[in-house]
């Protein structure tokens, strides 16, 4: 199992929630450590729960491979160790009366649950099997998804997982790679990895395996991006490149052209207004709502609370800009926008500065919105 560094804040939120939890859920970006956070939280209240009616047996479920939610029962009828001796028909009542009958307590990990969300019936039927599985002894659930998903109930709690802080990322790398004299370049070579723990342990692993030293290491990041963290000798689940791409590719092809759009004109973070004038939405509240649609994805972050803007996490801005292709006419229209917006920005920004009195108050009001 790969390392485990940092998370503390929410270890300690989810083990403060954990007797009145029915479901986790763990969101994130792909390769921010959904899963892994999910085995460790597992292990740690395995060792935490001091009694032995508080004891469960964990049951992971891999989702990403399942063509629909009822391949659920299928997998925990076979951990169950369940002779394949019913039609398919029969699995869920089967697993049910099974886990009623043990007495046990399970936790069952549904991993990559963002295949659960193709569609709303899909995800009803997901939703359905999460609440029947938590109906039995006091069973939970936990979720790893990039996408989103909302439980009307009491027992719901879920932890959106950012970037890990430079601190811990630096750990892990040196954890990943112990032999490795990095140096000057730890800290350039960790930024480049921009917090994401995949990129990270692959960064160390092909340093500890002297493929390059820790300066051609940088140098290859500088120039490559995210090439040189998703080695072609890896298979294309441990490459960061792959995971991203399979994440930005279930958007449709015109939701994947406006969301490289945004990307490639805000290069820094952004505000709904600004949204709305350059890509072309309606209102700052349609542009709202297309933000908010992408954030359920984990393709978007909020930057700043207080200011309500927007941003794009870095690794997810290489791919939009190297991978996917905006049509010229979407990209001249939107430039037009966008040189409008701006100039009309200044001109404000310049008439208002000129009202000496009133530029200290009217300046960062006129930044948010741009």
């Amino acid at each position: 199992m790969e390392p485990f560094i940092g998370r503390k804040s929410e270890i300690d939120s989810i083990i403060k929630k954990w007797r009145k939890t029915h479901i986790l859920a763990i969101y994130g970006m792909p390769g921010i450590g959904k899963s892994r956070l999910a085995s460790e939280i597992i292990e740690v209240m395995k060792n935490k729960l001091p009694h032995d009616r508080e004891q469960f047996t964990a049951i992971r479920v891999d989702l990403k491979h399942t063509k629909s939610p009822e391949d659920i029962w299928l997998e925990v009828f076979t951990q169950l160790h369940i002779p394949p001796t019913l039609p398919s028909d029969f699995q869920e009542c089967v697993v049910l009366h099974k886990l009623q009958q043990c007495g046990k307590k399970y936790v069952f990990h549904l991993d990559n649950a963002e295949k659960m969300a193709e569609n709303g019936h899909i995800q009803t039927r997901f939703q359905d099997i999460c609440l029947k599985l938590i109906s039995i002894n006091e069973n939970k659930v936990i979720l790893t998804s990039t996408i989103i998903y909302k439980f009307h109930m009491l027992g719901y709690f879920y932890v959106n997982l950012g970037k890990l802080s430079h601190i811990d990322s630096s750990c892990l790398i040196q954890r990943v790679a112990p032999e490795v004299e990095f140096g000057e370049y730890l800290d350039s070579i960790v930024k480049n990895c921009f917090g994401n723990p995949k990129s990270i342990i692959n960064a160390g692993k092909q340093l500890a395996d002297e493929e390059y030293t820790p300066e051609e290491f940088l140098e290859i990041m500088e120039n490559t991006g995210l090439d040189a963290l998703s080695p072609e000798a890896y298979s294309q689940k441990d490459q960061i490149r792959h995971v991203i791409g399979e994440a930005i590719q279930q958007l449709p092809v015109e939701q994947q052209q406006k969301y490289a759009q945004i990307s490639q004109m805000f290069p820094g973070s952004f505000s709904t207004e600004a949204l709305s004038a350059v890509i072309g939405y309606q209102s700052p509240a349609m542009a709202k709502l297309e933000a908010n649609k992408l954030m359920r994805r984990s393709l978007v972050e909020r930057s700043d609370k207080s200011t309500k803007r927007f941003d794009i996490h870095p690794l997810l801005r290489q791919y939009l800009n190297d991978y996917v292709k905006i049509p010229t006419d979407l990209w001249h229209s939107a430039t037009n926008r966008y040189v409008k917006f701006f100039a009309k920005l200044a001109d404000h920004l310049q008439t208002e500065i000129h009202k000496k009195d009133n530029a200290v108050k009217v300046l960062p009001h006129i930044c948010k919105k741009s």
